[in-house]
């Protein structure tokens, strides 16, 4: 059985996430400003709430209660760590989300390792984010991204293998379709090449630690143009065949 260690926190039924380590997070709204948000981090242990420094945003919409459900979790194996993606209601070019590790303690400010450079100007991590025990792997509108699991920093793109069939360049993320193996080395999810058709000429990547960086190789290499069911959103349910 493989492991996954984040889930989405936009539905009523995941108002928090509870972490191995004993916290709980959780996304709370300012009363009195409907556009501000922060993170806290509860401590099952102690009962005490903490709102985490440096998470603390604004939305830039005109309402006054924004809908802010674009809200996207990963959690560490241990979860001393974890990662949030940030898009701004407002998708208007030049509002560009973020990403923000943090620890789950509340401890220290957390980090904002969004890209130095962004390739548009209306980018933004809209999909998965996961750990591996090295790495930070996060996947958005442009394709897949890395960074140190333990000591976040900017992120930076994952380089990944072409698609054995038509040797070409992976062109598409699947979001929800991922996973970490149980001794959290190994992470593995689909590579897409086609121009015009999704699910034609796919492989599997599987990412390892190549001396303190990630190695990302073609772990099917199908010959023939092959298109794969996705992992699914839940352990056992593929989806868009």
């Amino acid at each position: 059985m493989l492991f996954r260690s984040g889930r989405r926190t936009a539905h009523p039924a995941y108002q928090t996430l509870g972490t191995p380590n004993g916290y709980e997070l959780a996304i709370i709204r300012d009363l009195t400003n409907g556009k501000q948000f922060s993170l806290t981090s509860y401590n099952r242990a102690t009962g005490l709430t903490t709102v985490i420094p440096g998470t603390t945003w604004v939305d830039t919409s005109a309402t006054a209660q924004p809908t802010q459900q674009n809200f996207y979790f990963g959690i560490s194996r241990d979860g001393v760590w974890a990662a949030i993606g940030v898009k701004d209601s407002n998708t208007t070019p030049g509002f560009a989300g973020k990403l923000l590790a943090f620890r789950t303690d509340g401890t220290q400010p957390a980090v904002d390792i969004s890209p130095a450079v962004w390739p548009t100007t209306n980018s933004w991590f809209d999909g998965s984010i996961l750990f591996t025990n090295d790495f930070l792997l996060v996947a958005g509108s442009y394709g897949w991204h890395w960074t140190s699991a333990t000591n976040p920093t900017t992120l930076q793109p994952l380089a990944l293998p072409n698609v054995t069939s038509n040797n070409g360049a992976n062109i598409r993320v699947y979001t929800v379709s991922w996973r970490v193996s149980p001794d959290g080395s190994t992470a593995y999810f689909p590579i897409d090449s086609n121009t015009t058709t999704a699910r034609v000429n796919m492989d599997m990547a599987k990412i390892t630690n190549n001396g303190g960086v990630p190695l990302a190789v073609n772990y099917t290499q199908f010959t023939a143009a092959t298109g794969m069911a996705e992992f699914g959103y839940s352990a056992i349910t593929p989806s868009n065949v």
